[in-house]
C-alpha cells in the first residue's frame, strides 16, 4: 500500500514540534508500506528553511527512515502576519498539486487540518489519482476562531466552514484524535459512520521514567530545586500568565522553580512580565528537539498543562499531557473536559479549575510536601498511557483503517 500524506507543517523526528505523523509514517514503512509526505521547506515554528537538501526545482525529494519526503518551495512568510500566512497556505496548495501527482501512484491520500487549504490540495490529488481521500481533524480551527474572536471577518469564517464541511462530505473517512471532536463534526453534517477515532498518543519507548537526566537542568541552575515544568506552546490560549501568578504567590518557597519550555507568540510578553515582577523562581527554556524532550520531562518533579476555559478547548487531547504521563510524572491539569477524564480515570494527577491561581499554587505545594504522592501519581499515569494511549497501538489502528479503505 502506498500512502500519500499532504501536510504543510509536517515535523520530522529531529525537529521541534509534534512528531505524531512522522512516527505513524515510520511504523507504516516498517510494516512494508510505502509512505510519501508532501510538506513545506519552511519550519512553521521558526519560519526558517529546513534546508534538508539543496532545492533546484519546485521541490526537493529525500528519504528519512524509509519515508519519501517532498519539500515544496512555497512562500515562506508564515510568521509575519495573517495575510502572509494566507499567502503561504495558498502557495503551498498550488505547488503541492504537481508535487503530489508527478511520478507517484498512491493507493490512498491523507489530508490533515488545520490549515484547511491543504485539504483542498489533498482532495484534488486524490481525484487525479482516483483513490480514496482520508481527512484527519487535529483541531476544530473554525470553532476556535468563533469562540476566541481571533478572526473578525464573518465572511472569511463562513467560507472556511463551508470548505471544511464540503470536504467532510466528500472524504471516504474522517479521522479525529479526540472523542470530543465527534459531536462537533456530526453537527457540521459529517455522518458518524464515517468518523474514526485514532487517539492522540505517545511513544512510550521514547518517553519513559528511565530517560530522566537531572544534569540537563544544570545550565538553568535548577538541578537542586523542585522543578514544576510546562513544556509546549506559549500562545494566547495556553494561559501561561496563570503560571506566572502562581509563581508570584510561591516565592516564599525558595526551592520551587517554575520552568516554561517552548516557544510561541506570547513568550516575549511572558518573559517581560516575569522580569517586571522580579520572579526569580521562573525560568524560560528555548524549544528543544524531540529527542531531547524525554530527559527534561522525566527529570522534572511535576508537570503542568493549562488552557483557557473555552467550550471548544474542553474537546482536546493535548500531546504534552501524554508525554508527561509516559515519563512517569504527575500532572497538574488546569484544563477541563476530555483530558480531565483521562487524568482522573488514571489517577495520574490533580485537576485544578482553569484560571484559578490559588488552586494551582496549592496543588504545587501539595506535591512539594509529599514526594510519595509524586511517585504514586506518576506510576499510575505511566501504566495508563501504556495500556490506552500507546503510539504503537494507535499506529496499528491507522494501518488497519487504511487497508480497509483501500480494499
Amino acid at each position: 500500500m502506498h500512502v500519500l500524506l499532504i501536510h504543510q507543517v509536517f515535523v520530522r523526528g529531529n525537529q521541534v514540534g509534534g512528531t505524531r505523523h512522522y512516527e505513524m509514517a515510520r511504523y507504516l514503512v516498517e510494516k512494508g508500506h510505502q509512505v510519501t509526505i508532501i510538506t513545506s521547506q519552511t519550519n512553521y515554528l521558526t519560519g526558517e528553511l529546513n534546508q534538508s537538501q539543496e532545492q533546484r526545482g519546485l521541490w526537493a525529494t529525500f528519504w528519512d527512515s524509509g519515508i519519501q519526503i517532498r519539500e515544496v518551495r512555497n512562500y515562506g512568510g508564515y510568521q509575519r502576519s495573517f495575510l502572509h500566512r494566507i499567502l503561504s497556505f495558498v502557495s503551498f496548495v498550488v505547488i503541492s498539486l504537481p508535487a503530489g501527482t508527478w511520478g507517484l501512484k498512491p493507493d490512498v491520500v491523507i489530508g490533515t487540518v488545520p490549515p484547511i487549504l491543504q485539504d483542498l490540495s489533498a482532495y484534488l490529488v486524490a481525484k487525479i489519482h482516483r483513490v480514496p481521500l482520508i481527512l484527519e481533524v487535529r483541531d476544530l480551527f473554525w470553532d476556535y476562531v468563533l469562540q476566541t474572536n481571533t478572526v473578525r471577518s464573518k465572511l472569511l469564517i463562513n467560507i472556511g466552514k463551508y470548505i471544511e464541511n464540503w470536504l467532510y462530505k466528500r472524504a471516504t473517512k474522517v479521522i479525529v484524535n479526540s472523542p470530543g471532536f465527534i459531536s462537533y463534526l456530526e453537527s457540521s453534517g459529517c455522518n458518524k459512520e464515517r468518523i474514526s477515532l485514532i487517539n492522540n498518543s505517545v511513544d512510550t519507548e521514547q518517553f519513559t521514567p528511565e530517560a530522566a537526566c537531572r544534569s540537563v537542568w544544570v545550565p538553568y541552575d535548577c538541578q537542586d530545586r523542585f522543578i514544576v515544568l510546562y513544556a509546549g506552546s506559549h500562545g494566547m490560549l495556553n494561559d501561561l500568565g496563570l503560571l506566572l501568578e502562581a509563581a508570584q504567590s510561591l516565592q516564599v518557597y525558595t526551592e520551587i522553580c517554575i520552568c516554561l519550555l517552548g516557544d510561541g507568540k506570547e513568550k516575549q510578553n511572558l518573559m517581560s512580565r516575569a522580569t517586571l515582577a522580579g520572579l526569580e523562581n521562573v525560568v524560560f527554556l528555548h524549544p528543544q528537539p524531540k529527542d531531547a524532550m524525554p530527559a527534561f520531562i522525566a527529570s522534572a518533579d511535576v508537570c503542568v498543562a493549562t488552557l483557557q476555559d473555552l467550550p471548544i478547548l474542553r474537546t482536546v487531547y493535548p500531546n504534552k499531557v501524554f508525554d508527561y504521563m509516559a515519563s512517569g510524572r504527575p500532572v497538574i491539569l488546569a484544563i477541563d473536559g476530555e483530558i480531565r477524564k483521562v487524568i482522573e480515570d488514571a489517577d495520574a494527577g490533580i485537576f485544578v479549575t482553569p484560571g484559578d491561581v490559588d488552586e494551582l499554587a496549592k496543588a504545587i505545594i501539595k506535591f512539594y510536601r509529599n514526594r510519595d504522592l509524586i511517585e504514586s501519581k506518576g506510576t499510575n499515569g505511566r501504566s495508563y498511557v501504556v495500556n490506552n494511549f500507546n503510539r504503537l497501538d494507535q499506529a496499528k489502528k491507522l494501518e488497519q483503517l487504511l487497508l480497509d479503505v483501500v480494499e
